[in-house]
């Protein structure tokens, strides 16, 4: 039997599996949803860039949602592991790009995104 997202973050040997039940379900889905229970209500969200920033667990599910559910992404290799209280994953496929100030769209083969915990809440996200 399957633990849920809020019961699996409790015990740090699991966060790893935790963070990948979540992306696959919010990938299978199409939305940020499966990370709520996860998210802290003041996480932090920081990009490639300085002044990629987002605070509070609604404004980061809606940059997700915009982001990464707005439309389809294929992965082709998706490499995942912990890091002390991190879990760092890595995405490579053909649909992954930076975005600029600007708004431009620089195509990228992986983009990578961590996510620190706090006892049993994601507190930080760092893209990469």
């Amino acid at each position: 039997m399957s633990k849920s997202p809020e019961s699996n973050a409790d015990d740090s040997a699991d966060r790893l599996t935790t963070v990948l039940n979540a992306v696959t379900e919010a990938l299978l889905r199409g939305t940020a949803d499966p990370f709520i229970p996860l998210f802290s209500d003041d996480i932090v969200w920081d990009g490639l860039h300085s002044w990629q920033h987002c605070q509070g667990k609604e404004t980061v599910l809606g940059f997700f949602n915009r982001g990464f559910f707005s439309e389809p992404r294929r992965i082709d290799h998706l490499d995942a592991h912990q890091e002390g209280d991190s879990v760092v994953l890595k995405a490579t496929g053909p649909d992954f790009y930076e975005v600029t100030r600007e708004g431009e769209r620089i195509p990228r083969e992986s983009r990578g995104l961590t996510f620190t915990f706090t006892g049993d809440r994601v507190t930080y996200l760092k893209g990469g």
